[in-house]
């Protein structure tokens, strides 16, 4: 053996191969006879079996019933009840009854409030007190057609609006 640490994977000078040691070297390893990729998809697909059975039972246990239960819907024979009522036959004798004894009177509604008068702006107030320059119109008759311009409004933005110099003809 040598003391440099570089040699020390090196066999002692003047020693003689192992003749066991170069039949082990000649070996080669046999091919094996399992796929192991192969042997562990069978043993999950094993452990799962039962629960795709049981799955499947029940299935084919509500399938029969859903079924029976719409046989006997379909088959089942109309069920007819008969009762006799008796109805007394009223005496002429009786008072006619008035329409207000039985039902109070509608009473009617009263009519919406006008909404009240806007409040005067005074025109000393400072600016950051100042209404805004713009204001919005009060819908215009038809109501669908201010709901449509609000949504366009909403979706598209202010650029939708009406040009306020213009005048509606």
């Amino acid at each position: 053996m040598s003391d440099h640490p570089s040699n020390l994977n090196l066999p002692p000078p003047g020693a003689k191969p192992d003749p066991l040691a170069a039949a082990l070297a000649r070996l080669e390893p046999a091919p094996a006879r399992l796929d192991r990729d192969r042997l562990m998809y069978q043993a999950g697909a094993e452990s799962r079996r039962w629960v795709v059975r049981l799955w499947q039972a029940t299935a084919g246990f509500l399938a029969a019933l859903g079924f029976a239960a719409g046989a006997q819907v379909y088959l089942r024979p109309p069920v007819v009840v008969e009762r006799v009522v008796y109805v007394e036959k009223e005496s002429a004798k009786a008072e006619p009854q008035n329409d207000s004894q039985l039902a109070p009177a509608p009473t009617p509604k009263p009519a919406p409030e006008a909404p009240p008068p806007a409040a005067a702006v005074p025109e000393d107030l400072p600016a950051s007190h100042q209404p805004p320059a713009y204001h919005l119109a009060e819908p215009a008759g038809d109501m669908a057609t201010y709901y449509q311009l609000r949504n366009d409004v909403l979706t598209g933005g202010l650029g939708l609006l009406p040009d306020p110099g213009r005048q509606r003809r």
